[in-house]
């Protein structure tokens, strides 16, 4: 799975659509392939592996968190308190929503470009009738 996990987040093809889809920018990437690359990582563990400081990197885990592409989980530290642990989510899952991501985006598309020709004659026609009043 660690194969298909890189493929993802590898390609630029991948990283674009990740990034047009979600507004993932290159270092919601990164901490994509530091997931990728040893799930159940400390917020410490990802900014060292991807070197950025813990806020920026905390801030993009807050972006994946929200679109559900990594889970966190919470875990106790004996003698009191706790700390988390992330792990992106199956890299099947994402392919799967980002296929029908871009399948609704392609449907929408369509319907515009269909609705197009008439929307536009009628905007026209509209406009020639407020001027000629």
């Amino acid at each position: 799975m660690k194969g298909l996990a890189s493929t993802i987040v590898n390609s630029r093809n991948c990283t674009m659509i990740l990034s047009c889809l979600y507004d993932l920018n290159e270092g919601d990437i990164l901490v994509m392939k530091a997931l990728a690359a040893a799930p159940g990582s400390t917020l410490d563990d990802i900014a060292e592996a991807v070197s950025r400081d813990r806020t920026t990197v905390y801030r993009s885990l807050s972006k994946l968190l929200s679109l559900g592409m990594c889970l966190r989980k919470k875990k106790g530290i004996r003698g009191g308190g706790y700390y988390h642990v992330y792990t992106l989510v199956d890299t099947e899952r994402i392919a799967r929503r980002v296929e029908s991501d871009v399948g609704d985006m392609i449907a929408g598309l369509n319907s515009l470009v269909t609705n197009f020709r008439h929307d536009f004659l009628q905007s026209i026609t509209d406009s020639i009738r407020t001027t000629d009043v």
